[in-house]
C-alpha cells in the first residue's frame, strides 16, 4: 500500500520478498525461543530475541519519527496524515 501511494521509496519486489525473509526468521527465532525455553538452547535464542528487537524497535521509532517531520525516509506529505485529522 506504501508503494501504491508513493509514500516508500524502497521498491516493490526485491525489498518487500526480503522484509518477509527476515520477518519469517525473526518469528521462527521467537518460536524457537519459546519451544526450547528452560534450557541452555532457548536461553540463548531468547537473549539473541531480546538484541534483535533493542536494534528493530529504536530503529522504528526514529525512522517513524524523522519521516513524520519531512526528513525521513518515508513521506509524509498533506493528505498523507490522515492519523492527525
Amino acid at each position: 500500500m506504501g508503494h501504491i501511494w508513493g509514500v516508500q521509496p524502497l521498491g516493490r519486489a526485491a525489498w518487500l520478498v526480503g522484509m518477509w525473509i527476515l520477518f519469517a526468521v525473526w518469528l521462527a527465532l521467537c518460536w524457537s525461543a519459546f519451544i526450547y525455553r528452560e534450557t541452555d538452547r532457548g536461553i540463548l535464542l531468547t537473549k539473541i530475541d531480546e538484541y534483535v528487537r533493542f536494534l528493530v524497535i529504536p530503529a522504528v521509532l526514529l525512522t517513524s519519527a524523522y519521516s513524520l517531520y519531512g526528513d525521513g525516509p518515508l513521506s509524509a506529505e498533506t493528505g498523507q496524515k490522515w492519523f492527525f485529522n
